[in-house]
């Protein structure tokens, strides 16, 4: 059983919007307009068609306001949880204003931005499951996935990406990029701006950079600089026990400062990685083998 209803807030006075729904997946849609619109979509399954009735109707989205704040929580009855043979999910569709800063705490999101500039956006994104996803965005994000990937594509602005066990994939992105994750890997591809990323146990990829500065770091993972790649100030890269490749053709392997414990390294050709030639790089790992191709 399905049940939607529509609520709309006005933005007089509200600086910030917070959004808790641990039961589905939020997603924001920013827009020019001032004022905030909510879709909750409600949906009930099982066998007990009173137990259904009974539970989408008591299903509600509770909204607060505090200290120029507007809070939005689902509010699901104990008596609820104890009922068996029902699985439940409540979907939000947010649209707010770019001006407003939005959090949200919910098990699955998606930020997408309107189709105008949106340079005054700020989002907190908490997520604690499957995958969050960020498009068409223009702003400042901050995004902290406990369990699920992130996915960002067609986005600019500052953006500061983190997971505890999901992977990090990046697209088309310009700006301030900060990706940290503890155990998934991290993989970009056509970026302009500034990226340092870290992993501790993930692989890292980078394909197609065209940055001012470019840091990669990895505890256990392997490092890989694929296809075209453009650094103007300074490329470092260091990994503890992962190997670190770089694959592509440009400087002279004189200009890089290559560090290796116990691992080898091996070169090939006579120009490798293509870059800005007054840039060096370092390399460095304690046991991980360095190859360039």
């Amino acid at each position: 059983m399905i049940e939607t209803f529509e609520r709309e807030f006005e933005t007089n006075g509200i600086k910030k919007l917070i959004v808790c729904n641990p039961y589905g997946k939020v997603e924001l849609n920013l827009w020019d307009k001032e004022r905030i619109k909510i879709t909750v979509t409600k949906e009930v399954n099982g066998k007990n068609k009173e137990h259904i009735n009974n539970t989408i109707k008591n299903i509600e989205m509770l909204p607060s306001t505090e200290n120029n704040i507007l809070e939005i929580k689902t509010l699901i009855p104990p008596f609820v949880h104890i009922l068996n043979g029902l699985s439940l999910t409540v979907n939000y569709l947010i649209y707010a204003p770019t001006k407003i800063e939005v959090e949200i705490d919910t098990t699955e999101g998606a930020v997408a931005s309107s189709t105008k500039e949106t340079e005054e956006a700020i989002v907190n994104l908490i997520t604690s499951g499957r995958k969050s996803i960020i498009h068409n965005y223009s702003g400042d994000l901050s995004t902290l996935s406990e369990a699920g990937d992130i996915v960002v594509y067609k986005a600019q602005g500052t953006l500061n990406l983190q997971s505890y066990s999901g992977n990090i994939i990046v697209k088309e992105v310009k700006g301030e990029l900060k990706i940290h994750s503890n155990s998934g890997n991290i993989d970009v591809d056509i970026c302009e701006g500034n990226i340092d990323a870290s992993s501790k146990s993930g692989n890292i990829s980078i394909s197609n950079a065209r940055v001012e500065k470019l840091t990669a770091k990895s505890t256990s993972g392997n490092i890989e600089l694929v296809g075209k790649r453009n650094v103007k100030e300074v490329c470092q890269l260091n990994s503890k026990s992962g190997n670190i490749r770089l694959k592509g053709h440009g400087i002279p392997p004189s200009q890089m400062k290559i560090i290796t414990v116990g691992g080898r390294i091996q070169l090939k050709g006579e120009k490798v990685f293509a870059m800005s030639r007054d840039v060096p790089i370092s390399i460095e790992t304690s046991s991980g083998d360095i190859f360039i191709d």
